[in-house]
């Protein structure tokens, strides 16, 4: 999938989680392809401009739409709260 070679290209995980694992400057994005009040403009409105803490990408058409496509896939795969997680002495996530 070329979205997560994106994902990976663009250093996403450093300041972003999937499933509570990277970064935690920014939020987890496993669910903001179908969190109320967010989805696909909202994640390409961000990546487009950026914010103070977050570079604008400047990713041509095809690799927003592949990103998008990742997140959406990402989304597809269950539900994420890190919060709820509970972490390993060896940092882990447990069931």
């Amino acid at each position: 999938m070329q979205g997560k070679m994106i994902w990976q290209k663009k250093n996403c995980g450093a300041c972003h989680q999937i499933y509570g694992l990277g970064g935690f400057l920014g939020p987890d994005l496993t669910n903001i392809y179908s969190a109320v009040g967010k989805g696909p403009m909202y994640i390409k409105a961000f990546v487009t401009a950026g914010t103070p803490v977050m570079p604008s990408f400047h990713l041509q058409e095809q690799e927003m739409t592949e990103l998008l496509q990742y997140l959406r896939h990402v989304d597809a795969s269950g539900k994420s709260d890190p919060k709820q997680f509970r972490v390993n002495y060896d940092g882990t996530i447990a069931n």
